[in-house]
């Protein structure tokens, strides 16, 4: 039983590996869909918003990327508002965050992170860490495992 003319094919390369990273970072961050800055450019501004959830290292990796989320647009004026607070909100506190002032990103972000994932994660190292940011913190989230 069998053939000699079976071929299997393997996709492989940096891409591919990165595509994995991003795709574990996600489920830590607990949002569906993650994706890297050349994505998040790409994508029609009139049907999804994105954000900017942080810059992360993956692991095994040597370059840092920007990641976002991608959520569909608001239907109505009123969900516009409030997604755009919301998201004002996490870019307040993720700039604290990257600036090493833990202690304003738990502040800021503590009133959102029961709706928002991607804020409970960048809470959630804040406390983590006490609200003091590393020694040597560059701003980029360092992942540890894949």
């Amino acid at each position: 039983l069998g053939t000699v003319h079976k071929e299997q094919y393997d996709v492989l390369g940096p891409v591919v590996n990165q595509t994995s990273r991003v795709e574990g970072i996600a489920k830590k961050v607990g949002v569906n869909i993650l994706a890297t800055s050349v994505v998040a450019e790409r994508v029609p501004a009139n049907r999804v918003l994105t954000r900017r959830v942080a810059k992360f290292r993956p692991a095994g990796m040597q370059n840092e990327i920007d990641l976002y989320t991608i959520d569909r647009a608001p239907q109505s004026a009123e969900e516009r508002k409030q997604i755009e607070e919301r998201f004002g909100q996490h870019a307040r506190g993720l700039a604290a965050f990257e600036s090493g002032d833990w202690e304003e990103a738990f502040k800021v972000l503590h009133p959102i992170v029961e709706t928002d994932p991607a804020a409970l994660y960048i809470y959630s190292l804040t406390l983590e860490h006490k609200r003091k940011a590393p020694a040597g913190w560059r701003g980029v989230v360092e992942m540890a495992d894949k």
